[in-house]
């Protein structure tokens, strides 16, 4: 996850919220009150060094060791959590056949991505559901962020060409004064 991101998600959800990480295992969500993944707490943390122990707010007893994409219904409770991570699980997920690769699915990873303002991953899902998809909502979508990319570019082109006048309008000053 991306730093910004993570300090988005934190900051935007209250000290009384909880959060899921689904398939958190390879790298937990430290601010996750509970994670859900098929590999155990004790060796969490594959990429990279673990957070301390005490920055994590879950612990051996909030981690559940399950599959994931399993029939079984999950133990949790409707509307118990605040927040819940799952962009890499789904993406996954939907490569290894686990999760059904439809529309919906990828305007989900889409929306995921665009969600942590990684928008450039959002551009191949949203392309890919705009194929799957009847109503050409996932068409709509892939615009409305291309616009939004595009817009971007642009200002940030008319921001550059500005910083370049303020810099030669401060070296012509300044050779003036040397003058």
């Amino acid at each position: 996850m991306l730093p910004s991101a993570r300090d988005r998600i934190a900051g935007s959800v209250g000290d009384d919220d909880l959060v899921l990480d689904v398939g958190g295992w390879a790298e937990p969500f430290a601010r996750a009150d509970w994670v859900i993944d098929l590999e155990p707490y004790a060796t969490r943390g594959l990429y990279g060094d673990r957070i301390a122990a005490g920055a994590e707010r879950f612990t051996a007893d909030t981690w559940v060791v399950r599959d994931i994409c399993d029939r079984e219904r999950w133990p949790f409770h409707d509307g118990q959590f605040a927040f819940a991570i799952c962009a890499h699980t789904l993406e996954e997920g939907m490569a290894s056949g686990k999760i059904k690769g439809d529309a919906d699915s990828y305007q989900l990873l889409a929306n995921c991505y665009i969600a942590s303002r990684d928008t450039d991953k959002a551009l191949a899902p949203l392309a890919r559901a705009g194929e799957l998809s009847t109503d050409g909502k996932g068409y709509l979508l892939l615009g409305q962020l291309l616009a939004i990319e595009r817009y971007e570019i642009h200002r940030v082109d008319h921001q550059r060409r500005e910083a370049a006048i303020a810099h030669r309008v401060a070296d012509d000053l300044a050779r003036e004064r040397e003058q």
